[in-house]
C-alpha cells in the first residue's frame, strides 16, 4: 500500500488496472535495483506482437489478426509499457 504513492506518480496516471500491474513490477523493480542489478530483459509486449491473448485466435482472417495486433502494439506505451519503464 505505501508504494502506490510513487508507482502513480512514476506512471503518470490514475488507472487502476494499471496502477494494480504496475505495483508488484515496481516493488520488484526496487528489489533488482537494492540488489545492484543494473538492467532487466522483460517479455513486455509479446503477447502483442505473436497474438499470445485468446481472443486472437477468434479473428476471423489473417488481416483482422494484424490489425488487432498492430493496435495492441501502438497502445503499448500507454499502458503495458509505462510499468515496464
Amino acid at each position: 500500500i505505501d508504494a502506490i504513492e510513487d508507482v502513480i506518480y512514476h506512471i503518470e496516471t490514475y488507472d487502476v488496472t494499471t496502477i494494480r500491474a504496475s505495483t508488484p513490477m515496481y516493488l520488484m523493480a526496487r528489489k533488482i535495483k537494492s540488489l545492484g542489478v543494473k538492467m532487466v530483459i522483460s517479455g513486455e509486449g509479446a503477447d502483442e506482437i505473436f497474438g499470445g491473448y485468446l481472443y486472437f485466435h477468434k479473428a476471423p482472417n489473417k488481416e483482422e489478426f494484424h490489425r488487432e495486433s498492430c493496435r495492441k502494439i501502438k497502445a503499448l506505451h500507454m499502458y503495458d509499457c509505462l510499468r515496464a519503464n
